[in-house]
């Protein structure tokens, strides 16, 4: 995951990417690539960046934050039923999907938006809170 100014994760499952100085890298067994997709799908949701950004102001740079191995791993993980992570995932395999089907036309934003709305509704996010937080 790409960890200054902005939160991005995303997944190499052939091992390929070779990270840069402000990149951290998250592993897994081969056995268990659906964990690695959780975490893709909450490490890239708006709630995980309000979260980061609010609780690590003073990391402040050029209006981002420079992420680190800490703040990740402090960051709160939502208690989610074998539903929620099976859909989850699935969201996430179909975006996934579209972007190799057409890396460059691929309009994922509304899978996108479905993927944030679960994630907000697996923190117990209130409307209210959402909309306080700017989260949409």
């Amino acid at each position: 995951m790409k960890g200054l100014n902005l939160l991005d994760a995303c997944l190499d499952s052939e091992g390929a990417t070779i990270p840069g100085k402000s990149t951290l890298i998250v592993t897994s067994t081969s056995t268990a690539p659906d964990t690695l997709k959780l975490l893709l799908a909450i490490l890239n949701s708006a709630v995980a960046f309000f979260y980061l950004r609010e609780k690590y102001p003073a990391s402040s740079y050029n209006e981002g934050t420079t992420f680190t191995k800490e703040m990740i791993n402090k960051l709160p993980v939502p208690d989610l039923t074998a539903e929620d992570r099976k859909a989850l995932v699935e969201l996430v395999d179909r975006i996934i999907a579209e972007k190799l089907a057409d890396p460059t036309a691929a309009d994922t934003t509304a899978l996108e938006r479905e993927l944030d709305n679960r994630i907000c509704r697996s923190y117990h996010l209130t409307p209210d809170e959402i909309q306080r937080g700017k989260l949409k």
